[in-house]
């Protein structure tokens, strides 16, 4: 299943341009490039290095993306729109030039959400990268029975942060 519709992508992209793109030897109708077999295509490609990006930063789920709703759904639509564009100027080959810089783009965005340095909004993502630990101070320090904290004048004070 395709993250992005062939009218999300004409939404985002000229349509003239797109048809000239999928087009073998002649331009493709605007109408017709929402609903073409190579924007067809080009979408699944991308929504399939999306799956693989993400299963290999091990974040999200299939099911996860399925289930995504507003600002996050766009952002989806968008980076699959982008990554669809990619793989249609590479099907031109004198386009080289803007499909490197389209893919470089594209494969930025698809490391970010490997990483986890932007995430979809979804409650479990959103927390993972938030830690959770507790503070040691000087009172856990002085209740402590690590070896330093039974032999007494081997190891210096140590100097923790007081409460406060």
């Amino acid at each position: 299943m395709s993250y992005a519709t062939g009218a999300d992508l004409v939404l985002r992209f000229d349509a003239r341009t797109l048809g000239d793109m999928i087009g073998d030897g002649e331009s493709v109708e605007e109408d017709d490039v929402p609903t073409h077999p190579v924007v067809t295509m080009a979408l699944e490609d991308a929504s399939g290095d999306i799956d693989m990006a993400l299963k290999l930063g091990n974040r999200y789920s299939a099911s996860d993306l399925a289930n995504l709703t507003g600002t996050s759904l766009a952002s989806l639509k968008r980076v699959t729109c982008e990554i669809a564009l990619s793989h249609l100027l590479k099907r031109r080959i004198g386009r080289a030039e803007e499909y490197e810089a389209q893919r470089k783009l594209a494969e930025t965005t698809l490391e970010r959400l490997r990483k986890g340095d932007i995430v979809f909004d979804l409650q479990p993502q959103q927390e993972a990268g938030l830690a959770d630990s507790p503070t040691f101070i000087q009172a856990d320090a002085d209740q402590s029975t690590l070896l330093r904290d039974r032999v007494h004048n081997y190891y210096p004070r140590r100097h923790l942060p007081t409460v406060r």
